[in-house]
């Protein structure tokens, strides 16, 4: 910081007013705007004056940290700056200055979702199955965008979701997120908090983004139950590691208000096996993820940045009626077109009992066997039904009769 306490970088001036909290990686800070240093160019987002911001600071000195402690610093911007959407926390601007890294950020003015379960825990309540749908949808929007840029959280857990006073989800935190690429579309590095770890990342094998999946499998069980989903007797990581491993899901028993629809849904979000464990394209699939994904609206202080699935969501349903007038008109079609081949099978059936009756007086008329054979060739041409084998050998009969009629 400067003397006077401001934060500078290349873009703005900036004001620290608050400590928001400390970690192992730094400080965050709660700062104004004060003014713009630098022009605004390409997608960057300009600040007006005034605007709260949340500014992260974190030790970085090029003189003592080896270049993968660098890389691991800065990793948080280069994530953070691949992102923009409504559930995420959005990166303005950063700058190293003074030994430190300052990562400028979406200040959320609510809490962490691990305050609200703590509350909720203390106060012996809990959580409308109504908002934890909601809550859940939108956490999987914002990981399912960062999964389209190829993106791992790896960190995913309550306390690194945001709820904003509207009820809103952002997720935060992204010092822990892999960018794959071609060559690395798999990671291996072990990481993340142990409660939330998928068990592909506890045993050291290659893992993708259905460690995050996991992982949001395990906080809509703590939203659900107010506890994590598996909670060792001993309290150890590595008795915890066991019950992760090696332990099937259970429910508590006592608590009857959700429903077997989240049940089953926490279920398969936490199969063990990866390979067996859906993705978020799966997860979309489930009735009530469908039906809260069409009613959710990106949150009304962000602007109208939505993923591609936000925008398919949204979409659904006029596709959905499209696609019912398209089956309601070929269903009318469908019984026009048997109501013509009735008429044919009728008109045929006439034919046949005329020529049967008054074969000796039309033997000789070409029209009428012209008629006749249309008549049947159209029956024929349209293939509405299956021809049996009693069918195929009248038809048969009748070309013969026809033949033999018209050459008497």
């Amino acid at each position: 910081m400067a003397g006077n306490g401001v934060i500078l970088s290349t873009r703005y001036e900036y004001q620290p007013e608050a400590i928001l909290g400390k970690g192992a990686f730094g400080q965050v800070f709660l700062a104004s705007v004060i003014k713009p240093r630098g022009p605004i160019t390409g997608s960057e987002v300009e600040l007006e004056p005034g605007t709260k911001v949340a500014i992260k600071m974190v030790p970085y000195d090029t003189a003592t940290m080896s270049e993968k402690e660098q890389s691991r610093a800065s990793n948080e911007v280069r994530v953070m700056r691949r992102l923009n959407h409504p559930n995420v926390v959005r990166h303005f601007d950063s700058a190293i200055w003074q030994k430190h890294l300052y990562i400028v950020m979406e200040y959320i003015d609510g809490h962490d979702l691990s305050t609200i379960l703590e509350t909720k825990r203390r106060a012996h309540e809990v959580i409308p199955e109504d908002q934890i749908w909601r809550w859940l949808v939108q956490i999987c929007l914002a990981l399912h965008n960062m999964h389209s840029r190829n993106i791992l959280h790896r960190d995913l857990k309550p306390a690194n979701i945001m709820v904003t006073k509207a009820g809103d989800i952002k997720v935060a935190d992204m010092g822990l997120g892999r960018i794959l690429t071609q060559e690395t579309m798999a990671a291996r590095t072990q990481c993340g908090t142990p409660l939330y770890q998928a068990p592909e990342i506890i045993s050291g094998q290659a893992y993708d983004n259905k460690v995050d999946v996991w992982a949001i499998g395990a906080c809509l069980y703590e939203m659900c139950f107010l506890r994590a989903p598996f909670v060792p007797r001993n309290n150890t990581q590595m008795a915890l590691y066991r019950q992760i491993l090696d332990k099937d899901i259970r429910f508590p028993r006592h608590i009857t208000h959700v429903s077997e629809g989240l049940k089953n849904l926490i279920t398969s979000m936490l199969t063990k096996a990866p390979d067996r464990r859906p993705r978020l394209d799966d997860v979309f699939q489930y009735p009530m993820m469908k039906r809260y994904l069409v009613a959710l609206t990106p949150p009304k202080d962000q602007s109208a940045v939505v993923s591609n699935y936000d925008a398919e969501a949204h979409s659904m349903e006029r596709e959905n009626k499209r696609l019912k007038a398209e089956n309601e008109k070929l269903r009318r079609d469908l019984a026009s077109t048997r109501a013509e081949n009735d008429a044919l099978v009728a008109h045929v059936n006439q034919w046949k009992a005329f020529w049967a009756k008054h074969n000796h007086q039309v033997a000789a008329s070409r029209e009428a066997g012209s008629e006749f054979f249309d008549a049947a060739m159209m029956l024929a041409a349209r293939r509405m039904t299956p021809v049996s084998p009693s069918s195929r050998a009248r038809g048969s009969h009748m070309n013969a009769y026809l033949s033999n009629g018209t050459q008497n």
